[in-house]
């Protein structure tokens, strides 16, 4: 088996018996961008994706193969929770029902046109990322109606508690009993703020608020890892869509905080920091100490379903997410780790041409 590229956006698994055109179809595909790995067939595929090497964005499989052909690597890929998800190409010069019925995301039959082939990889990668976001925006949806529902009766909750205490004012019971359920309302309401991510809708925002609205969200995960510290600058408003703004934050708070382990908040920090920037641009920076990013993955992690958490901890679409929405406020967003030394994120945005100026705030 032999790795090829290293600088493409999408990762491929190549599964082909054909060892002239498999080294042929991996040379053009990398002169294209893509990172490429090959496998002879099925086993030392599935040997590749148990390795916990980096995960392929797509696999395009062969069917008719030695040792462990295509339909036999199915079977064992969707029996296995680690690699059920990744999206498969299935090739072969069988053009026959059995086939084509191979229960992949694509069929193309041999012999085809590399640009064909091309096309169907794109074509799988994308269908794949825009289900994904299908169900990340249904799931804000479900929040929002959550929230909702949950906010109605403790509207009640509080209203009668507050009318207790002006009876018995002196009662720290009813006191921590008001207290807690403002804390409810105030989760809720942020949940109500993170599930409009995908409203288009902009307005002038302060990112202060949006920062600290996210950081309340996560501060359960940050609490038993790090202490968290705010630094604030002179920054001017922002045209932008809060909720989206908000998603980008907490990915980026969630993935700080998960670089850290548990039991020892004293030893480790996570900075958010904010300032203005030369041609009336805003910086917002999220630095934690944490485990850092292995620099042979660093440049893809803002690749679709590209993820270094174990199974079940992460889908690869965060930080994607992240990217495509703060390109789409006319920003950037880069990474700078190293293991063992932490990681941050930096993100810039233009700032409202209207935007008041945002006074300075610095607490930890």
């Amino acid at each position: 088996m032999q790795a090829y590229g290293g600088l493409g956006e999408r990762r491929l698994l190549l599964v082909e018996d054909d060892g002239e055109f498999r080294s042929s179809l991996s040379e053009l595909l990398r002169n294209d961008g893509y990172d490429v790995v090959d496998a002879a067939n099925g086993s030392e595929a599935l040997d590749y994706l148990k390795k916990n090497a980096p995960t392929p964005d797509l696999i395009l499989l062969d069917l008719m193969m030695p040792v462990k052909d295509g339909w036999q690597f199915r079977i064992e890929q969707k029996g296995d929770p680690s690699i059920a998800s990744i999206p498969v190409l299935a090739m072969s010069a069988d053009d026959t029902p059995k086939a084509a019925a191979i229960d992949a995301e694509a069929y193309i039959t041999k012999p085809f046109l590399y640009e064909t082939l091309c096309d169907a990889i794109h074509h799988v990668i994308e269908e794949k990322r825009l289900a994904h976001l299908d169900r990340m925006a249904s799931l804000g949806t479900l929040a929002a109606g959550i929230a909702h529902e949950i906010n109605n009766p403790l509207t009640y909750v509080i209203a009668n508690l507050q009318l207790l205490e002006e009876e018995m004012p002196s009662s720290p019971l009813l006191h921590d009993a008001i207290d807690g359920a403002e804390r409810i309302r105030g989760i809720v309401s942020h949940i109500k703020t993170f599930s409009r991510a995908g409203d288009e809708h902009r307005a002038h925002v302060d990112l202060r608020s949006i920062l600290d609205s996210s950081i309340k969200v996560v501060m359960s995960e940050v609490r038993a890892r790090a202490r968290l510290v705010r630094d604030y600058g002179h920054i001017p408003l922002i045209l932008a869509n809060p909720g989206q703004l908000g998603h980008v934050f907490l990915n980026l708070l969630l993935n700080a905080a998960h670089a850290i382990p548990e039991g020892n908040p004293h030893d480790n920090t996570i900075r958010v920091m904010t300032r203005a920037a030369a041609q009336g641009e805003i910086v917002v920076e999220i630095a934690d100490t944490g485990r850092g990013i292995a620099a042979e993955v660093r440049h893809r992690i803002f690749d679709p379903f590209f993820t270094t958490k174990p199974v079940g901890r992460g889908t690869g679409l965060g930080l994607s997410v992240c990217h495509g929405i703060v390109r789409s406020l006319g920003g950037t967003i880069t990474v700078e780790s190293e293991l063992g030394q932490g990681t941050t994120f930096r993100i810039t945005l233009p700032a409202s041409a209207a935007g008041a100026s945002v006074p300075p705030s610095s607490s930890a």
